[in-house]
């Protein structure tokens, strides 16, 4: 299978920014929107604020540029996001959070909760009107992205066995002894047989798992379907196994549990056997005379 991959910020950052200047990342109408949208939000965040004052920041009167808005909470968000397209409004705003940032760092007591991030809304406020660096317009709509079937599904569905009881323990079994790639893909084959299951794909309706003499062919509502043949599977559960990503810690406790109880069963009757392999030629050498 093939390996996930970790896409750090830094890179994700890059990669936005590319986009960006390509033209690709957003159509022309979000652009346009964009600088209203980040308004609307950073003035719903402040409204939330205002809102959670004590009585006590009440009677100081912080945020006073916030009283004349409308009561209801939408009206009052967009009545604040075109206030602060005006630079004027936004540097009162920008003075008022801060004497109230600065007192609430020496009295916690003017905030009811204190679940406001308020390094964020300092950033949010402190730049809201700062001149926008401009890009290419977008397409006027993008292409709706088609879905697939991902791969960490197919390992999911893999790694879930043949749903056969014990199955998944005896394919582990077979895996880790020593076969080649051709004997476990006929251990596959036989051990699952012929079958499928629903609601097989991360739980989707519409998905499922079909198995057969030729292979594996999953489904999943609105994808393209994935088929595997039984090397093809043999290979990828090779891989989980090896990558340790066939069992999950508690199944791997249960295997070791099990395979120590078969062990000590199977000594014991090994012994049994020696044992008696050992009375019986002691027997037959002292009645070997009797015997011949």
């Amino acid at each position: 299978a093939v390996d996930s991959q970790v896409i750090t910020w830094e890179t994700a950052a890059e990669r936005i920014g590319q986009l960006l200047e390509e033209g690709s990342f957003a159509s022309n109408v979000e652009l346009a929107e964009a600088g209203g949208r980040v308004r609307s939000e950073l003035a719903q965040s402040l409204l939330y604020l205002k809102h959670d004052l004590s009585e006590e920041a009440n009677r100081v009167g912080y945020f006073s540029s916030m009283d004349d808005l409308p009561a209801g909470y939408p009206d009052a968000t967009a009545a604040l996001a075109e206030k602060m397209a005006d630079n004027t409004y936004v540097d009162t705003l920008r003075g008022e959070f801060l004497t109230f940032l600065n007192d609430y760092a020496e009295n916690r007591e003017l905030l009811r909760f204190h679940y406001h991030r308020m390094d964020e809304l300092w950033q949010g406020v402190r730049d809201i009107s700062a001149e926008r660096r401009g890009y290419p317009d977008g397409p006027a709509e993008f292409a709706e992205p088609q879905s697939f079937i991902t791969e960490d599904e197919i390992s999911e569905v893999l790694a879930g066995g043949s749903s056969v009881a014990g199955g998944k323990g005896r394919i582990y079994a077979y895996f880790t002894a020593d076969h080649t790639m051709k004997e476990k893909a006929d251990f596959l084959k036989q051990e699952y047989g012929i079958g499928g299951r629903s609601h097989a794909l991360s739980g989707a309706d519409h998905s499922s798992e079909d198995h057969s003499a030729k292979g594996i062919r999953l489904t999943k509502g609105g994808c393209a379907s994935v088929e595997l043949n039984w090397t093809k599977v043999a290979e990828r559960i090779s891989s989980l196994i090896r990558k340790d990503r066939y069992f999950t810690q508690e199944q791997k406790d249960t295997y070791a549990r099990i395979y120590r109880k078969a062990l000590c069963q199977f000594l014991y009757a090994d012994a049994l056997i020696v044992s008696f392999q050992n009375q019986l030629s002691s027997f037959v050498v002292q009645h070997s005379t009797h015997l011949l």
